[in-house]
């Protein structure tokens, strides 16, 4: 007998063992389960800290965790605005007292305190600066 008619029932039964079979002994991928969103928001008023002999001024706010999701890799930066909605200055790069923003992990309902970070806003925009906007960036992470 040739061996290529040996062969070819042989290949035959190893291929009809790897059919699919009953599906549901077969196990099945588990979807990864959704991160819950978290939400960072301003909380709370805004208050200056000191002004410098340069003319520029620091100041502090706080930002909270209204979502049901926890927020790391946080980072801020605060707009001041005049009279006619036209930002005054530039944008205001925030941190927390001892650094390490991005490393923070701010749970739901979390409040946490930012600070400005130096080149702070020069006095004459503080002047005619009459509100103020933080815009919070972070990435949704699960709650240790």
């Amino acid at each position: 007998m040739p061996r290529t008619q040996i062969l070819g029932p042989t290949l035959f039964a190893l291929l009809a063992g790897c059919s699919n079979g009953d599906a549901s002994t077969s196990p099945q991928p588990q979807a990864p389960a959704s991160i819950p969103a978290a939400n960072l928001q301003n909380s709370g008023q805004m208050s200056w800290f000191g002004c410098l002999t340069d003319g520029s001024c620091g100041f502090t706010l706080s930002i909270t965790n209204s979502g049901s999701g926890c927020a790391s890799g946080i980072s801020a930066v605060t707009r001041f605005y005049n009279a006619n909605n036209q930002q005054v200055g530039s944008d205001v790069q925030m941190t927390i007292a001892g650094g390490g923003l991005p490393s923070v992990v701010l749970r739901p309902s979390e409040i946490l305190v930012l600070y400005s970070l130096p080149p702070w806003l020069p006095y004459s925009a503080t002047s005619i600066a009459r509100s103020y906007r933080v815009f919070p960036a972070w990435t949704n992470v699960r709650c240790p």
